[in-house]
C-alpha cells in the first residue's frame, strides 16, 4: 500500500501551508485582542506580517536569549560534560580511552573545522 501522506510531495506542502495559514488567521480573528491585527494582515499580507514577526524574534533572541544560553552552556553544561566524561573514562578503563580516541577521530573526519587539531588515529 502506497503511503498517501508524503511530506515531500509539493501538493501536500501547499495544503499544509494553506491549512496552517487558515488556522492562524482564524486564531487571530477569534482572539479579542488579536482581532485588531486582522486589518493589518489584510492590508500588508501575511508574508509581510510573518517577516516583521521573524525580525522581532531574531532581535529578541540575539539580545536576550542567546547570551543567557551561551552563559549557561559555558558555565553549566561544559563542566558537567567534562566531569561525566572523566567519570566514564575512569569507570571503563582502557576501553574508555579507546572509545574516546575513536570518537574524536570520527569527529575530526565529520566536522574538520571544529575538530581538535593534532594527530588523527
Amino acid at each position: 500500500m502506497k503511503n498517501q501522506f508524503n511530506w515531500r510531495d509539493k501538493k501536500w506542502q501547499k495544503r499544509a501551508w494553506a491549512i496552517l495559514t487558515f488556522v492562524v488567521l482564524l486564531l487571530i480573528i477569534s482572539h479579542p485582542e488579536l482581532r485588531l491585527l486582522f486589518p493589518l494582515v489584510d492590508a500588508l499580507g501575511i508574508d509581510v506580517l510573518l517577516t516583521l514577526l521573524s525580525v522581532q524574534f531574531i532581535s529578541l533572541f540575539g539580545d536576550y536569549v542567546k547570551p543567557s544560553l551561551l552563559l549557561a552552556y559555558h558555565n553549566l553544561l561544559l563542566p558537567a560534560i567534562g566531569k561525566l566524561h572523566s567519570l566514564l573514562l575512569f569507570l571503563s578503563g582502557s576501553f574508555g580511552h579507546y572509545i574516546t580516541v575513536k570518537f574524536f577521530s570520527f569527529y575530526a573526519k565529520v566536522l574538520p573545522n571544529y575538530a581538535i587539531k593534532g594527530a588523527s588515529a
